[in-house]
């Protein structure tokens, strides 16, 4: 009887020290790390990676990571008291649940998957963020050339150029559009669509749009008619405006020629032709 009590205080126990166990493992294994995730970053500004840490117990952080491609952007080591700002990254709002990093004056390149990998007193976590990079497109430029309508923007990421002719007949298949990227990342946009100036009316109305593929939508657009643009921009009537004060330079300075060349031929014509005041008054026959 005794030995059968024995044994249930022994099974009683191990029971008790395994829920115990199990409890305070549970505690100290039970943590979740996130990160938004997509988060939209736009060009030249300051793009937030928010990310949080819930937890059973009291936590602390001891080592943030920030990789991308396989490389370590940035590193943060409560213990070792590093920068805050290591190149083009930060840490911001750092407190025992949660933290943002900041990708200052966000470019193209900073578009991509990152891996933000952490470790705490509770243990250690990482979380996937995708960075969608934007960088709005520029209201369409339109000018007209001897044959053609340019339109020009820039922006990210690449697009079409959609060109309208009064807004119901569609002239994209026979336009020309050219893209480059620029020293900064960005995909400048230049289409030229080819017109008859002699046959078009000046009045038609063209539209150049720019296409958002990602979005299927018309992100920005511009419309003029002929006559319009055959007003020139500001920078055309600095550039006639400089022709004409040209012009009229050479204009004078060859009107000045021209009398220097007359005079100078006057003089020389009077140097020898002969003096007609010292002839000999004419003496009638006696």
């Amino acid at each position: 009887m005794v030995n059968r009590i024995m044994d249930l205080i022994f099974q009683l126990n191990f029971c008790l020290f395994f829920i115990l166990f199990e409890s305070t493992h549970s505690v100290q294994m039970f943590m979740t790390f996130n990160c938004k995730s997509p988060v939209r970053g736009e060009f030249n500004m300051d793009t937030e990676l928010p990310c949080s840490l819930k937890t059973t117990g009291i936590r602390t952080f001891t080592t943030i990571k920030l990789r991308k491609d396989g490389k370590t952007l940035f590193t943060f080591d409560t213990r070792e008291h590093n920068e805050r700002f290591q190149g083009q990254i930060g840490l911001h709002h750092l407190d025992y649940a949660s933290f943002s990093l900041i990708i200052q004056r966000t470019k193209p390149f900073n578009g991509g998957m990152y891996n933000c990998i952490i470790r705490t007193d509770q243990g250690h976590g990482s979380a996937d963020i995708v960075l969608v990079f934007k960088a709005p497109y520029s209201s369409p430029n339109m000018t007209l050339l001897e044959e053609s309508i340019s339109c020009e923007t820039m922006g990210y990421p690449p697009a079409q150029i959609h060109w309208m002719l009064n807004g119901e007949r569609n002239l994209t298949n026979i336009s020309r559009t050219d893209r480059e990227n620029t020293t900064e990342g960005l995909v400048k946009i230049t289409s030229k669509l080819p017109i008859n100036l002699s046959k078009d009316n000046p009045e038609n109305s063209y539209t150049c749009s720019v296409w958002n593929e990602a979005e299927g939508r018309i992100e920005v657009d511009a419309s003029s008619s002929i006559s319009n643009l055959v007003e020139l921009n500001p920078e055309q009537q600095r550039e006639e405006k400089k022709k004409k004060v040209l012009t009229a330079v050479y204009v004078i300075i060859g009107a000045l020629l021209s009398g220097i060349l007359i005079l100078g031929l006057f003089l020389l014509r009077k140097r020898y032709s002969p003096d007609q005041s010292h002839k000999p008054e004419y003496m009638p026959p006696l």
